[in-house]
């Protein structure tokens, strides 16, 4: 196992999850397209609710597989995060 397949893990993961799911700069939020509305959601409730999504990481030490977050992966030290600098929301009628 090497490092680009690790790092390749994490990004398809990203990809599917940014199909539907973005961060607000100007807001400091994050929103989720769910069928025919937007979910909003702060830092933590976004943790909160995909704090269970992992990908695997090859550990040099131990020279294993690990599961890492992957939700924390995608919040921090992300400059490739889905974002947009302002989204205005509107509830359906």
């Amino acid at each position: 196992m090497n490092d680009d397949e690790n790092i390749d893990e994490f990004f398809v993961m990203a990809e599917l999850f940014e199909n539907k799911n973005a961060k607000i700069l100007s807001k400091g939020v994050y929103v989720e397209k769910k069928h025919d509305k937007n979910i909003i959601r702060s830092k933590t409730q976004l943790r909160d609710t995909f704090e269970h999504t992992s990908f695997k990481k090859w550990n040099k030490i131990t020279k294993d597989l690990d599961n890492n977050n992957f939700i924390m992966r995608w919040t921090v030290n992300n400059p490739d995060i889905k974002q947009y600098d302002d989204k205005d929301i509107y509830p359906n009628k």
